[in-house]
């Protein structure tokens, strides 16, 4: 009997090994949302966002870059409301992109101080 539930034991171990090892993603994955007058700026350079792309994106675990929800004049209360009313941008809704984000860039402009 002891036989038994050890064998039992042993097998959901490893079944939760496997789906384990199966959800770890150890990709970097950077995705940027926020306003794009900050984002886009009139540098001859380039911008914060691109020199942090350039240093991951020569990483051998880097995943994917996702710069989709940058928009013009968005304050941080409609980033909020996108993020709940979970909206689809090329086929990606907002929270399956920020679940799978390790490292997440935030630009918020002067309308938000000014509001």
């Amino acid at each position: 009997m002891k036989l038994k539930i050890i064998a039992i034991l042993l097998l959901f171990l490893v079944v939760l090994l496997l789906f384990y090892s199966q959800t770890n993603n150890n990709s970097l994955n950077y995705t940027i949302i926020g306003d794009k007058t900050i984002y886009s700026n009139n540098i001859i350079s380039k911008n914060f966002s691109d020199i942090i792309y350039d240093k991951l994106s020569t990483l051998d675990n880097f995943g994917f870059y996702n710069q989709d929800y940058i928009k013009e004049n968005i304050r941080i209360i409609d980033i909020i409301n996108d993020i709940n009313d979970n909206i689809i941008i090329n086929d990606n809704s907002i929270q399956n992109i920020l679940k799978d984000t390790n490292l997440l860039l935030i630009y918020i402009g002067n309308n938000e101080i000014n509001y």
